[in-house]
């Protein structure tokens, strides 16, 4: 019995994520989109360009702070929550590390950012931006980073489908109502097969598949998420290439190239996280090709996006 309680308890004892990842304080920012200023235990706190930082001792207690300008005063309640470190402990030790970190403070988190509307009388907060209003202008930078493919090039008898990485996306939001915006982006994805930058030696016979795109669409913002809707315009590429080198066997086919334009059209889906990140889907589906030949068939791009939006 003992050698089975023992390693349960070092187990336990050492995989304790939250009192070995988390520090004894959580910094907090609160945000206005107006001047405000901010009370906390009676003490007014410093602000700088509508933005009061201050550091917070973890507790299982919430902090109750007051936001106030000349006309409006909000009281704000800030739970705490058990931090991500502390649900870790479910992989490592199976739980146990949650009996060593149940009553500990460090166990506990509050929200890093906090947005507080100072046009209304409400104490509502969000913890993530939410100050966009008609007229607003966003740049959009993202890297569809995953991508999946699915063409049917001309000429050819079977349906090519791919998965690899890498791509680029630039565009422009215009905020026409304070829930929705229009956006117009330039996109270039591969599916090359490597994930992350390197020295890679490449010989043989292997394709690439390219899409250089752009796209118009309207999209609903709702809380954390935005959904949209629009159209594309495509330049697919099928790149079968060859290297000889290291011995290579001959190709089966030779090289070649082929590129076709597309129109179709564009579902994209985000979760924004933190102030200016979000994550996303983008689900691309052309139905007609224009060039070299018009032709109606099915084809699509899937892109799991990784996007920062700056105002």
């Amino acid at each position: 019995m003992t050698r089975i309680i023992i390693p349960l308890l070092i187990l336990c004892l050492t995989t304790s994520c939250a009192t070995l990842l988390n520090s004894k304080t959580k910094r907090i920012d609160i945000i206005t989109n107006t001047p405000a200023k901010v009370t906390l235990n009676n003490q007014t706190l410093e602000s700088v360009n509508n933005r009061t930082k201050f550091i917070a001792l973890r507790d299982i207690r919430p902090i109750k702070v007051s936001v106030y300008n000349d006309s409006v005063i909000k009281n704000i309640t800030l739970d705490s929550k058990s931090s991500f470190a502390y649900w870790m402990n479910i992989y490592p030790s199976l739980g146990l590390g949650m009996l060593v970190d149940k009553d500990k403070p460090k166990r506990y988190t509050y929200p890093s950012r906090v947005y507080v509307d100072m046009t209304n009388n409400d104490s509502k907060f969000t913890t993530y931006y939410p100050f966009y209003k008609k007229g607003s202008v966003v740049l959009h930078v993202s890297l569809p980073h995953i991508n999946g493919f699915l063409l049917k090039p001309i000429g050819e008898d079977s349906t090519m489908s791919s998965l690899g990485f890498w791509g680029i996306k630039l565009g422009i939001n215009y905020f026409h109502n304070k829930n929705q915006f229009l956006d117009l982006s330039v996109s270039a994805v591969s599916d090359f097969f490597a994930p992350f930058p390197g020295a890679i030696d490449i010989w043989g016979e292997y394709d690439l598949m390219t899409s250089i795109y752009s796209s118009f669409s309207n999209n609903h913002r709702i809380g954390r998420f935005s959904l949209g809707y629009g159209f594309s315009f495509s330049k697919n590429t099928w790149d079968h290439r060859y290297y000889d080198r290291f011995d290579a066997p001959p190709p089966l086919r030779e090289p070649f190239k082929k590129s076709e334009y597309v129109l179709g059209f564009i579902f994209p889906i985000y979760r924004q996280f933190g102030e200016y990140f979000h994550m996303g889907l983008i689900y691309r589906p052309t139905l007609l090709k224009v060039h070299p030949e018009t032709q109606l068939v099915y084809e699509h791009l899937i892109s799991f996006d990784f996007a920062w939006k700056f105002n």
